[in-house]
């Protein structure tokens, strides 16, 4: 879809009711990481060493995770995104962030300031912003909004419906929790898994129908990727 396509369908959910299926959200996410176990496997232990390298080196390593890490971990959705157009995925396109590099950056750490106020005010208002920008960096990818129409655009559709959203959020913190807790390495499975969530939710509320592949995991074509 165009950007302008986007808006449209934005203002039509902001007037109607939409839910996601938490469930069917992650059965959607595994099958996307089942058809390109490797490369996601690869690049998910790529951004944790990474992070681990660079709180070795501090206070740069701060500064290389605050301006790096948002790029790269939008590498997940153009990654997805890839696997929607039915189009072969290589580890190229995890980094076509950079294309996009001021955008994600500017939302990313403005999103973080207004966060870390509103958790040092009120708690509430920080959880809430939190929650409500999660998907910032998916209208910046998807729909090449500007940092903060992309921000406000995700605010006011999780606001819409937010219990819903908080709740796949808390489900991933969850899954992120127990893959710390078996050895560490299950966060290589994990963190994939949560960014595909968040794709997955996106484009359920968002249906792309000009991409190859239909939202319902049983008809992905996962053939393509074998």
């Amino acid at each position: 879809m165009t950007t302008k396509e986007y808006k449209d369908k934005l203002n039509e959910k902001l007037n109607s009711n939409f839910e996601i299926d938490v469930r069917e959200t992650l059965m959607q996410a595994v099958e996307y990481f089942k058809a390109e176990t490797i490369l996601f496997l690869l690049y998910s232990i790529f951004l944790i060493s990474l992070n681990l390298l660079t709180l070795q080196i501090q206070p740069i390593g701060s500064v290389i995770n605050v301006i790096v890490m948002p790029i790269l971990i939008s590498g997940f959705f153009y990654a997805a995104h890839q696997i929607d157009k039915g189009e072969k995925l290589t580890i190229n396109d995890f980094f076509r962030g950079f294309n996009s590099w001021m955008n994600i950056l500017i939302a990313s750490i403005l999103s973080g300031v207004l966060v870390a106020l509103g958790l040092f005010l009120l708690v509430i208002p920080g959880i809430y912003l939190a929650v409500a920008y999660t998907f910032a960096i998916p209208f910046i990818v998807y729909a090449d909004f500007e940092y903060w129409e992309a921000m406000e655009a995700s605010r006011q559709l999780i606001t819409k419906n937010f219990w819903n959203i908080m709740g796949l959020i808390l489900v991933l913190l969850m899954i992120n929790f127990l893959g710390l807790m078996l050895f560490g390495i299950g966060i290589f499975f994990t963190l994939p898994l949560t960014y595909l969530s968040i794709h997955t939710a996106f484009h359920n509320i968002f249906p792309n129908t000009d991409t190859k592949a239909n939202r319902d995991p049983q008809q992905i074509d996962l053939r393509h990727f074998r």
